[in-house]
């Protein structure tokens, strides 16, 4: 076939590859034979015909799989990915051509870039797949709760791979921690987002990003392409082989462009590795939407809960509290601490409200120390709450006097304290009317010994 004048009816960026099957069966060498001025202008000077594609791009054994299965079997390979590197989208089609011999065999490669994502092209999947996905987005919208969305659609995931266990996994950057979302395997039941995943290291998954490089998954479906990425990551490989995995299908989980997690299928059946590839790359993106408005919404939530200066809890958070406490049966017995800063309206007058706000931050670790974060509430500008649950009466009274007691011993902020002691709840009103009114007596005492500040 005249390869050299057939490429040139094409008007979209095309080539034509010649792909190797060594002795043992497997992919060897791609070359591209030709290609059109389309396809020379985008991939620029490096470009010459008959050079290894490698040369010219990273080498890509998911790419190398679907030319393979396109020039040897007579596939016609499709992937719509997103190309991270270049900031787009990549439309890439492999379309079988006329076979030299059994050793050699031809695809046409072209490609078409778009900015964002297409749906259309996106859905441009098998039938089984489509299925798959629609069932798997329907349990993951439906459930009744995130937990058991997530989990719902990673066992739909290991069902329709065939695989040993379907992970979602996020990365906990702050506390350098793999945070496990849900695991499906045989017989496997939801796993809460807290849960931290001891079986891998927060290194390793870091080291996943560059085993993908340009592409947008990662996949490995035979001890050849195992070896490859032993070769490249050691420690990762070793760890898989310690756990007893043999394949794997891998894809990131990003927030725009940065990866927060990663969604993964171990031991799934490789004679569906085309189908399982479109299934795991769609699911990722509505798995990777629906954990970012979870995190969102529990952002904003702790955000109406969090004093937005000090870090503590604010009000809502502890009418909460309280409602929680009044609902147990039988009634537990608690302790109530209120307090307020002596002097704040001096020092925000003669120094600012920089040092007032220096003020209240120093008074709030000093209040930690003796309550705990989990106990403090900031209820207004200068009024802090500790609700103290879990102790004796006389272990709170020794909290409030050693409350009273650091300004005295010249270690803080002077803090105004009152207390009251509920032996059984009765209400919001009075709980803190009588720890106010103690607040007060001790407030009275402070300016009667001190300047008026």
């Amino acid at each position: 076939m005249d390869f050299q004048s057939f490429i040139h009816t094409i008007t979209i960026p095309a080539c034509v590859l010649s792909v190797e099957k060594t002795e043992s069966g497997t992919c060897g060498a791609i070359h591209i034979i030709c290609s059109n001025s389309q396809y020379k202008e985008a991939m620029g000077p490096a470009y010459y015909d008959g050079m290894l594609y490698h040369e010219l791009v990273p080498k890509d054994l998911k790419f190398e799989d679907y030319c393979f299965r396109a020039a040897h079997f007579n596939q016609r390979m499709h992937a719509y990915v997103e190309t991270v590197a270049l900031n787009c989208w990549t439309d890439q089609q492999m379309i079988p051509l006329v076979k030299e011999n059994d050793r050699i065999g031809y695809c046409l490669f072209f490609f078409e870039f778009t900015r964002e994502a297409d749906s259309e092209r996106m859905a441009e999947v098998s039938v089984t797949t489509a299925a798959a996905v629609i069932q798997c987005c329907i349990n993951l919208m439906g459930a009744e709760n995130f937990e058991t969305g997530i989990f719902t659609a990673a066992e739909t995931i290991r069902k329709f791979a065939d695989a040993a266990s379907c992970r979602v996994i996020l990365l906990d950057h702050k506390n350098k921690a793999v945070r496990m979302v849900s695991e499906s395997t045989e017989g496997s039941s939801p796993i809460r987002d807290e849960t931290h995943d001891g079986t891998i290291s927060y290194d390793i998954v870091c080291s996943w990003e560059p085993m993908i490089g340009v592409s947008n998954d990662l996949i490995i479906k035979n001890e050849t392409e195992m070896a490859d990425a032993e070769r490249r990551n050691p420690a990762w490989v070793a760890t898989m082989k310690d756990y007893g995995v043999k394949t794997l299908v891998l894809i990131p989980l990003r927030r725009k462009r940065a990866i927060v997690g990663y969604l993964y299928a171990v031991n799934f059946d490789t004679s569906k590795v085309v189908e399982v590839k479109e299934m795991i790359e769609l699911m990722s993106f509505f798995l990777g939407t629906e954990i970012y408005n979870y995190q969102l919404m529990n952002r904003l939530e702790e955000m109406g809960r969090t004093d937005g200066l000090t870090g503590l809890q604010n009000r809502n958070a502890m009418r909460e509290v309280l409602e929680q406490i009044s609902s147990r049966k039988p009634a537990e017995s608690f302790g109530i601490a209120n307090m307020d800063l002596n002097g704040l309206k001096t020092v925000n007058d003669c120094e600012g409200h920089d040092a007032g706000d220096q003020l209240l931050l120093t008074a709030s670790e000093q209040m930690k120390q003796v309550f705990g974060a989990d106990a403090l509430f900031r209820t207004g500008g200068d009024e802090f709450i500790a609700i103290v649950q879990g102790c004796t009466k006389e272990a709170f009274q020794q909290k409030v006097q050693q409350m009273r007691q650091a300004e005295q011993n010249g270690k803080g902020v002077s803090i105004a304290v009152g207390a009251c002691w509920v032996e059984e709840y009765t209400g919001l009103r009075e709980a803190l009317r009588n720890a106010d009114e103690d607040m007060y007596l001790d407030k009275q005492n402070y300016y009667r010994t001190h300047t008026k500040r």
